[in-house]
């Protein structure tokens, strides 16, 4: 005769149910990332994933009573974000969503003491599946980040300076284009030339991850110049942007390496607007001295 498995007590039930709907939530976001990529080898890592994140909504499905379904506006969701963010991003992102579960396994623990034999091996492959998965950007996040960190200390400490020097806007999107231009090619070439001595067979990838980042970077931050003709107002929105930019990329990366967001935040924002202090009292002072 089979044991009756099912949780009596309304609140762990309650749980429980979280616990099956986060579970099938994910088996449904990688059947459909599995039909999205055209990568057979990560689209094939997805397909045990969504196999093992089965058998997890099974295991609850028996205490709860119950076999949920997906929920179709999460699975959309998340291949959104993956087509816009990434693969990992998206998959680093769930994981930290069960994490936050933590304390509601603690509490099922105490009732149902297979739920720590249970959660233990399936984070374990679903960790070792992880790792096998390959996605080029991840590669290169070093190249795009000194991208990033070329334009936004280049870019908006020369901004800054020519803003409190001469406040003509037209002129200084026009210097900012140019020598944002400037800042992009040599971090570009900075870095295949550091691959390339290092032997490295992805050297001209790198470079050009490199590029777009920085390009890309220079585009958005000298974009208020050229839309708005009162210069310190344009720098102000300068500023929101790369605040803006700063923070989704160190959410990003926090995310895809499992590191802590605030430490790397405000680094990169002390030393950009570091920077654009010194640029802006140098303007000052040149604007007295010369006009």
């Amino acid at each position: 005769m089979t044991r009756d498995k099912r949780i009596i007590n309304p609140r762990l039930r309650a749980i429980a149910l979280e616990m099956e709907q986060e579970e099938i939530n994910e088996y449904g976001v990688y059947v459909a990332l599995a039909g999205e990529i055209g990568d057979p080898h990560n689209a094939g890592v997805l397909i045990k994933m969504a196999e093992l994140e089965k058998e997890h909504a099974e295991f609850w499905a028996e205490r709860t009573g119950v076999m949920l379904e997906p929920q179709k506006w999460r699975v959309r969701l998340m291949v959104m974000l993956a087509k816009v963010l990434g693969l990992m991003f998206v998959l680093k992102l769930m994981e930290r969503t069960m994490g936050v579960a933590q304390e509601k396994y603690q509490l099922l623990m105490k009732k149902v003491p297979e739920v720590v034999r249970v959660s233990a091996d399936f984070t374990k492959h679903e960790m070792e599946l992880l790792e096998i998965l390959n996605e080029e950007r991840l590669h290169f996040m070093g190249a795009i980040v000194m991208g990033l960190d070329s334009a936004f200390v280049g870019l908006i400490g020369m901004l800054a300076g020519l803003t409190l020097a001469m406040n003509d806007t037209s002129l200084i999107s026009l210097a900012g284009l140019i020598a944002g231009i400037s800042i992009a090619l040599e971090a570009g070439v900075g870095e295949y030339v550091s691959k390339r001595t290092e032997d490295d067979a992805q050297a001209l990838k790198a470079g050009l991850w490199t590029l777009g980042a920085s390009a890309g970077t220079v585009m958005v931050l000298i974009a208020p110049f050229l839309l708005i003709k009162v210069g310190m107002l344009a720098l102000l929105w300068t500023v929101v942007l790369a605040v803006g930019m700063m923070a989704v990329v160190n959410f990003y990366l926090a995310v895809v390496k499992n590191t802590k967001f605030g430490g790397r935040f405000r680094e990169m924002a002390m030393v950009t607007f570091g920077v654009m202090v010194v640029s802006g009292v140098l303007g000052l002072i040149l604007r007295r001295l010369f006009f």
